[in-house]
This record gives C-alpha cells, sequence and structure tokens, in this order.
C-alpha cells in the first residue's frame, strides 16, 4: 500500500502544533496579528486546490472558504457545524496573503489566517463542546507494561518550528525530523497506515488521528498519560487484516499498547455562528 507522503508531511505540520481551544482563544485575546496585505479573489482556475503554508504567509489556489477554515483551526469538515451556509463548499478563491513580521511558524500563521476570516468573511466562530459517540484512545493494558515504541521523550526538536520555503522535492516520511506527528494514509480515504511522533502528547497524538484516520468518529485521549512521547506504529508484514485501517489498529495495539475504545462523550467542535461572502480587495 501507497503511503501518501503529501498527507504525511501536511499532517505532520499541522498536528506538531494543533492548539487545543483554550490555547487559541488565549493566544487571540492576548495578541491578534493580521497580515499585512491579502488579495481573496475568485477563482478561475480549473485544477484541483491547494493551500501552502510559508514563512512569509499563505498561498492559496482554488480553495473553498470551509477548506480555509479547515486549516486555519486545525478541524476537519465533520466537527464543523452551526450555521454553514451552500456557497462554503461551492464558491472557491484565490488567496495571497502576506507578512513582513516573519519567518512564520505555523501556530502564528493559523491565527492570522483565522483574523483574516473575521476581517473579510465576516467569520464568527468559536470551539465548543458536543456529546455523542466517540473513539476514546486508551491503554489496552492497566498492569504498567511498557512498549519499546511508545515510550517518554528525550528529543530536543523545537516545537513550532518557523516553516520553510516550499520545496517540492518529493521526501520520504521516515526522514521527516519535524518535532510532532506524521500521519501516514492511504490513497482514496482508506485512512491511517502509519503515525510517527516525536516529543509529542496524547492529546495531540488523538487528534493527529482523528484528523487523519478517515473514523466516522472523533477521537479523544483518555490513556491518563501525561508528558511528552515518541510513538511509532506501522503495520508488519504479519499483520493481516482486510483493510488498511485495521491492520494499522493491529499495528497501534501491538507496538504502542494503545487502541480504540468505542464510548459515549464529549468531544470539540467548530461552531459557525456567521460567515459571509468576502468583501472586495
Amino acid at each position: 500500500m501507497r503511503i501518501s507522503v503529501l498527507a504525511f508531511a501536511v499532517a505532520l505540520a499541522c498536528a506538531a502544533v494543533s492548539p487545543f481551544s483554550t490555547l487559541v482563544e488565549a493566544q487571540t485575546a492576548a495578541k491578534r496579528e493580521t497580515f499585512d496585505a491579502a488579495s481573496i479573489k475568485r477563482s478561475e482556475s480549473t485544477s484541483m486546490y491547494s493551500m501552502r503554508g510559508e514563512p512569509s504567509g499563505l498561498t492559496a489556489t482554488n480553495v473553498t472558504v470551509l477548506e480555509l477554515i479547515k486549516f486555519a483551526y486545525e478541524v476537519i469538515e465533520r466537527d464543523v457545524v452551526g450555521e454553514l451556509p451552500p456557497w462554503m463548499k461551492t464558491a472557491r478563491f484565490d488567496v495571497i496573503a502576506r507578512t513582513s513580521n516573519g519567518p512564520l511558524a505555523p501556530r502564528r500563521l493559523h491565527a492570522m489566517t483565522r483574523a483574516l476570516l473575521e476581517d473579510r468573511f465576516r467569520l464568527d466562530a468559536a470551539y465548543s463542546q458536543a456529546e455523542g459517540r466517540v473513539l476514546a484512545l486508551v491503554r489496552e493494558h492497566s498492569d504498567g507494561r511498557t512498549f519499546p515504541n511508545l515510550r517518554p521523550s528525550e528529543a530536543k526538536c523545537e516545537r513550532d518550528a518557523p516553516l520553510e520555503v516550499f520545496d517540492s522535492t518529493p521526501r520520504s516520511p521516515i526522514d521527516l525530523k519535524r518535532c510532532g506527528v506524521g500521519a501516514g494514509t492511504a490513497g482514496g480515504g482508506g485512512g491511517l497506515i502509519a503515525l510517527v511522533g516525536t516529543r509529542v502528547t496524547m492529546p495531540e497524538v488523538a487528534k493527529a488521528m482523528s484528523r487523519w484516520g478517515g473514523y466516522d468518529q472523533p477521537i479523544v485521549d483518555r490513556t491518563g498519560m501525561s508528558g511528552e512521547f515518541d510513538v511509532m506504529a506501522a503495520p508488519q508484514s504479519d499483520m493481516v487484516a482486510p483493510t488498511s485501517q485495521a491492520r494499522f489498529l493491529i499495528a497501534l495495539r501491538e507496538m504502542t499498547g494503545l487502541t480504540l475504545r468505542s464510548e459515549e462523550g464529549t468531544y470539540e467542535v467548530l461552531r459557525i455562528r456567521r460567515i459571509e461572502q468576502p468583501s472586495p480587495n
């Protein structure tokens, strides 16, 4: 099964700095940064959409506002609720946003993109709690046994490191050195086939799995494990199952001692209270 290197790289860049809603709100209240200049116009492109974070800002082509919201708030469509006019998913835009106050790290870029959405699309959105079925990330064993692929991290990598100039040269996922979670995915929505984390918390692992795993239910951390960890789960040749997603779950259980359990619980959603067509440049 082929790993989607692009999906792995994007997951790593985003999940490495996954801010929880309280952190997002605290930072927003403390200092609201905006781009120096931003152009938003209706797209005439016929190609697939693209979105690229750069040290100086954001370049997005043929994107919907929903895709911009997913990027800015680090959520997937399943977890966006509320007032969602149809044009959010159909109208497409080209966006170029730049700042001279760089280089940007992902956390600042996400915050500035949220400010852009608020200013130009009149977006009013906030995280809130919802109740329903969740997949709880739990430890399968409670006897204190350890697993070599889940251990306290001693890595010195930098969290929320500055973005690099875009490089289209393909790289192997195992060569990615960024501190955070990398999620290898199967094509066609086949779900996770590998997960590697360096200096990550269990909530960050759960969030990465929830975003990239292709599951119908959100994944929440119920491990009770605090601190930062190095984690790796990738199916081996003797792990046989009918789907790539099932093989990944076998690897997760056997290599890290973690598993998923369906239960009732609370999870975080992004609630849209207002959104308007963008203001002119």
